[in-house]
């Protein structure tokens, strides 16, 4: 086995503690017609982890709103947490998401654009709920 692939699966299988950072910037197809669209939904998501210092559990519910018109589109996200650490538990939000989106290329059953999503820093990192400073996370798509 190459040292490529050994560094490959020790990174994939090397444990981590589990954190309540959802990155929701998801990239959506663009409204076909001239007019607005608006989308609102709730995602729930649930896990345990297991790792050599920490056990345990997390929850969270988390509300997004989209709205798009023609090729652009825009999301926000805001999720909140029931967190559990080696048997204490901690409740409250985590980091609040935004996310642009552009279509550059569409037609002939092909799409492409460019997505930018931006994370403020609202949970609690020592808390196990955010990341503890900005992110803007740039995207590339096609279909």
């Amino acid at each position: 086995m190459s040292s490529m692939v050994k560094l490959a699966l020790a990174l994939v299988m090397a444990p981590a503690v589990a954190m309540a950072e959802h990155q929701h910037g998801m990239v959506a197809g663009g409204a076909e017609e001239p007019g607005s669209s608006f989308a609102a939904g709730i995602s729930l998501v649930a896990a345990t982890y297991d790792t050599m210092e920490y056990g345990g559990e997390y929850q969270g519910i988390v509300p997004a709103a989209r709205w798009s018109r023609g090729r652009f589109a825009a999301a926000a996200s805001f999720g909140m947490y029931r967190l559990e650490k080696n048997g204490l538990r901690r409740y409250g939000a985590g980091d609040a998401m935004v996310h642009g989106q552009a279509t550059i290329v569409r037609g002939h059953g092909l799409e492409g654009g460019v997505a930018l999503a931006v994370s403020a820093p609202t949970g609690d990192r020592q808390e196990g709920r955010g990341m503890g400073h900005p992110m803007a996370m740039p995207a590339a798509y096609g279909r």
